[in-house]
């Protein structure tokens, strides 16, 4: 969460995907958000607590809906690896 008191904290800033380097959080108001492709966006905090909580209610609604398909993928899985065990003996 970002408050006064997390000001000055280490964090791991982003470079690329998977390169990150050692920083400090320095202005605990503004907060730059990147919203895909390369583009980053200036936020206050307060709409900044608006946007996660869409991402985050997004990627909860996304990952239900995964759920099940991952399930069945699973299913699937065990009964193959179970038939090849079978073949084997």
């Amino acid at each position: 969460m970002l408050n006064k008191n997390n000001e000055g904290k280490e964090l791991l800033v982003p470079l690329t995907s998977p390169m990150h380097v050692p920083g400090k959080l320095h202005n605990v108001e503004h907060v730059l958000i990147d919203v895909g492709t390369g583009y980053y966006v200036k936020n206050e905090n307060e709409d900044d607590k608006d946007f996660f909580k869409r991402k985050t209610d997004f990627f909860t609604k996304q990952t239900e809906k995964m759920q099940p398909a991952l399930q069945e993928k699973h299913a699937m899985k065990q009964a193959l690896m179970e038939m090849m065990s079978q073949k084997i003996q």
